[in-house]
């Protein structure tokens, strides 16, 4: 009598107590001459135990190994569904970058609602899955602007976050998961303190202690990446509170705060004149400058931060290529893109992945680098190697343009530069200044 005996990790991951679902219901030794196919996809085994229900649509290797195993009949009654993918490359394979993720947007959320119960925090639903849906866009659904992005999900993940061990828990994990996810060997963290304080009642010197704890964690655990935090200011705060992020930024440089950003919906009363000195301060104390511009497209802000703040780096920009002459101004002053497709198309920014193609190819006629990057992979259910194989399957990228696209986030990261960062990584240089 032939039988099976699978892997244990196998056994371990399989075992439920729910045979409603079709799961496994007990780890044993399987009879071929037990193995019964009454039809529907399910492969129905009884003993004189208790039966055992394998749905091979979501146990496919199971199914797989008994037929690998010598129950060469199997195949004859089911047939094997082909390997899961993925999506992950191994890590011996290309070697990724990210420079443009938000911390609210990329922690997975069964970490998220770990942290929020042990936090105590009051969540709207008991049940995970609508936790889930909270935090999460799926397949279809889109925000009708950023407003809607912000009030639906950060508001959440950003309150989970505020505290010190939160927050380095977070970091740490966004930094692990990348490399494991899809071989991420650099990354750049960012995130808004301001906004993980609960309206001052916490410390912000103890919120950014502890991410850059967390950094320094996950860089202990993962020692292939390097990676560095982005300290945030937003058009929703007032300028005063913005300078104190540049100055916490200016702070913590020493421990791993790589450079200073700008983002949030639009606002009225925002003046993107009234914060240029910080960028400029920032600059001088050597911290990278990014600015999220042109995403919502506003021409005239993105003009003003390309001339007058000329950062390294702008987020998203995708607005650019309405105006050609500042597209050809960015290219000469090597500023580099962080492109967030899936994320364009989820807050409405772009259309579709059509119009996302015609403002790649914008670029690349007039020599503007950009990265590829999620904006939170863990929100728009993607990753770095997700977001190339889409731009990629639609025909917008090559792989040789992917690999452009690659070794330009290596070169505009703001490690690179940094003093605390290792010259022989894999990032080799960036312009210091601008012209």
């Amino acid at each position: 009598m032939a039988s099976l005996h699978t892997h244990r990790e196998t056994s371990d991951a399989l075992t439920s107590s729910d045979p409603a679902q079709g799961h496994i219901v007990g780890y044993r030794t399987i009879c071929a001459s037990n193995l019964k196919f009454p039809g529907n996809g399910v492969v129905e085994h009884h003993s004189c135990e208790s039966p055992v229900l394998v749905n091979p649509q979501r146990y496919s290797s199971s199914v797989c190994a008994l037929a690998e195993a010598g129950i060469h009949n199997l195949t004859s009654h089911l047939r094997c569904p082909p390997k899961i993918e993925s999506g992950m490359p191994k890590p011996t394979q290309t070697p990724r970058a990210e420079l443009h993720t938000h911390l609210g947007g990329a922690v997975d959320p069964p970490i998220l609602w770990s942290i929020a119960h042990r936090q105590g925090i009051r969540l709207p639903s008991k049940d995970y899955w609508d936790f889930e849906a909270m935090v999460t866009m799926k397949p279809g659904s889109r925000n009708r602007d950023l407003d809607e992005m912000h009030n639906r999900v950060y508001r959440w993940t950003e309150l989970i976050q505020s505290s010190p061990d939160a927050i380095a828990e977070s970091v740490a994990s966004v930094i692990g998961g990348g490399y494991r996810k899809c071989n991420l060997v650099l990354q750049e963290l960012r995130f808004n303190p301001m906004f993980r304080n609960r309206k001052g009642e916490r410390d912000l010197d103890h919120i950014i202690l502890a991410a850059t704890s967390g950094l320094h964690r996950s860089l202990i655990e993962y020692q292939q990446v390097r990676a560095g935090l982005i300290l945030m200011m937003d058009r929703r705060l007032t300028p005063r509170e913005n300078s104190i992020i540049v100055e916490k930024a200016i702070r913590y440089r020493h421990f791993g705060v790589v450079g200073i950003d700008l983002a949030g919906p639009n606002r009225a009363r925002f003046s993107m004149r009234k914060v240029a000195p910080l960028f400029q301060h920032a600059r001088d104390a050597g911290l990278g400058v990014t600015v999220h511009a042109g995403e919502t497209g506003d021409l005239e802000e993105l003009r003003y931060v390309v001339r007058e703040i000329r950062p390294d780096r702008i987020g998203h920009g995708i607005a650019l290529v309405d105006d050609p002459e500042l597209a050809k101004e960015v290219a000469q002053r090597g500023i580099t893109l962080e492109l967030c497709p899936t994320s364009n198309l989820k807050n409405g920014m772009v259309r579709d992945l059509r119009q996302f193609g015609r403002i790649v190819r914008a670029l690349q006629k007039h020599g503007v680098r950009f990265t590829i990057n999620t904006d939170g992979p863990e929100m728009y259910g993607t990753n770095v190697h997700k977001e190339q194989e889409l731009l990629r399957k639609a025909g917008i990228l090559t792989p040789e343009g992917i690999a452009s696209c690659n070794r330009w986030a290596f070169e505009a990261s703001f490690l690179s530069s940094h003093t605390n960062a290792d010259p022989a990584g894999p990032g080799g240089s960036r312009k210091a200044d601008k012209a």
